[in-house]
């Protein structure tokens, strides 16, 4: 300030005053400024490549540990520890799901599946594991296949599969109106016993699979929170179909081996008011029939039986019929359809779920059938197939095969004739070494009882012979208990309608290791 006010003095008038104030503010800057300005770049100039700051990124957060949702356990050791080194400098915020789906990450948690990695072979991996896990029927296969085969190839015929002006357009909401007609009256002869049922095309909806025929009519039945009564031992896809996005609970029914896990009016009793006094909403009953795991076919009384319970208490009935096809030879299936014929209760709040995956096997093809006497049902359902529709180019292909009455027929006949064969050749192997199971009227699996070989009577100790069956045997068994809400541990599901008959056999020989008194 010394040599500027000097300068002021010599430069008179505005020239001077602009002086005086510009070289005091430009003065301030480069002895003040500068030289922080010049010590901050030294400090980065002389900062190590390897320790430079990562770009700016969210707040950290504290994240709950979640070990199904990190891939730690595929790392090898050297780059575990890696990975855990460099958490404890480096905080990456990982992008959030929702609540409910992480609901459904931990729900599977406990689950545990073969993987299919060491699948059995007969020429590249005959040590391999057998799957004897999954209910799919592939023995008529044959039959639907050169079905298709000689219909597919027949030129004049060609347009009844693959009519663009209507498989190229926007699918129509519940299915189209043709294929709805077939499907009824397939289901009339597959479930209606022939002549006893007819059912209304308008009445049927098409989704893509039975799952989602199941979930869209339980979130047209229910509230998030509400329950349905479920006798066991169940299907474990319906804790899957009901609960994962519905938000419904389930309230297993309990059903015991001496009465050959048999569901009686007094069991939906017990449990319906024991969900009452605990303040809970029971909105249905959920049947099936033939039952998965244990192939029970209700017979009229009992259907009458449960129908009365529902239609007493004003709660819906959802029969569950998507074996009724797969009953064997010596056995009648009865449709809670034609209970209804001679009932007066009340048809709104009866509904039937079928599929064409375990009776013509064609799982793939993706056909789920939600049949309900309830107009409002239907009319939101098939708003909902906007979702879970079945493409059209599948339906035009069903469609002639469907309506082919002849061929129907006699693939039931000599699918019938199929099943009933394999059953008795699982039951007859299991008997002649004393491994236990229970009497069923049909489906395409033998519910076996390896309690036995339980060290424990206890779901974990079930679940650990179920691997050890599956790594150490070769054999992939459906656990009752974990994965079937079975009451009593001890028991596991065998299919035997998903593999030929020479890798049934090497399976049933695996099997006789788990014979009484072997040492297995």
């Amino acid at each position: 300030m010394r040599i500027i006010v000097p300068l002021q003095g010599l430069l008179q008038g505005r020239s001077g005053l602009a002086l005086g104030v510009i070289i005091p503010l430009l003065s301030f800057y480069f002895i003040q400024l500068r030289p922080k300005r010049s010590q901050q770049q030294h400090r980065l100039n002389t900062t190590p490549a390897a320790e430079e700051l990562p770009p700016p990124a969210a707040p950290a957060v504290t994240l709950k540990k979640e070990p199904l949702l990190h891939d730690h356990h595929l790392l090898s050791p050297q780059h575990s520890e890696e990975a855990s080194s460099s958490s404890t400098t480096t905080i990456v915020q990982e992008a959030t799901i929702s609540e409910r789906a992480l609901w459904i990450l931990r729900s599977c948690s406990s689950e545990w599946t073969a993987v299919p990695e060491n699948a059995y072979d007969e020429m590249h991996n005959p040590t391999g594991c057998i799957q004897l896990a999954v209910p799919i029927n592939k023995l008529s296969l044959d039959l639907i296949q050169d079905w298709l085969c000689n219909h597919l190839s027949n030129t004049p015929g060609h347009e009844t599969f693959l009519n663009l002006e209507e498989v190229a357009d926007y699918e129509f909401l519940g299915g189209l109106q043709r294929v709805r007609t077939v499907l009824a009256n397939f289901m009339g002869i597959v479930i209606g016993g022939g002549k006893r049922v007819m059912f209304d095309p308008a009445n049927v909806i098409i989704t893509a699979g039975l799952s989602a025929a199941i979930e869209m009519l339980v979130f047209c039945l229910a509230q998030p929170g509400d329950a349905i009564l479920i006798p066991t031992p169940y299907d474990s896809r319906f804790d899957k179909d009901i609960k994962w996005r519905t938000q419904v609970e389930i309230i297993p029914v309990p059903c015991y081996a001496h009465d050959n896990f048999s569901v009686t009016r007094g069991n939906l009793e017990t449990a319906y008011h024991s969900a009452l006094q605990r303040g809970m909403t029971v909105r249905a009953v959920l049947l099936s029939t033939p039952s998965y795991p244990v192939g029970n076919v209700l017979d009229r009384a009992t259907l009458q039986s449960i129908l009365s319970f529902t239609h007493e208490n004003s709660i819906h009935l959802i029969s569950d019929e998507v074996y009724a096809g797969c009953v064997f030879e010596d056995s009648d299936f009865v449709s809670v359809a034609e209970i209804l014929e001679s009932s007066e209760c009340d048809r709104s709040r009866v509904h039937i779920i079928y599929g064409l995956s375990k009776d013509l096997g064609v799982v793939g093809f993706q056909v789920g059938v939600l049949y309900s006497w309830n107009m409002q049902v239907i009319a939101a359902a098939s708003k909902l197939t906007r979702f879970c529709g079945t493409s059209s180019h599948t339906q035009g292909i069903l469609a002639p095969l469907l309506a082919d009455e002849s061929f129907i027929k006699t693939f039931l006949t000599k699918n019938h004739c199929r099943i009933t064969q394999r059953h008795r050749k699982v039951v007859t192997a299991l008997d002649a070494v004393g491994i236990k199971f229970a009497k069923s009227s049909g489906g395409l699996f033998c519910w076996i009882f390896l309690g036995h070989c339980l060290r424990s009577s206890s779901q974990e100790e079930e679940t650990r012979l179920c691997r050890y069956v599956s790594e150490e045997m070769g054999v992939h068994l459906t656990p009752g208990s974990s994965s079937c809400s079975c009451p009593e541990p001890g028991w596991f599901s065998l299919c035997f309608a998903g593999v030929d008959d020479q890798t049934l056999n090497i399976a049933l020989q695996r099997l006789q290791k788990l014979a009484p008194g072997v040492q297995y």
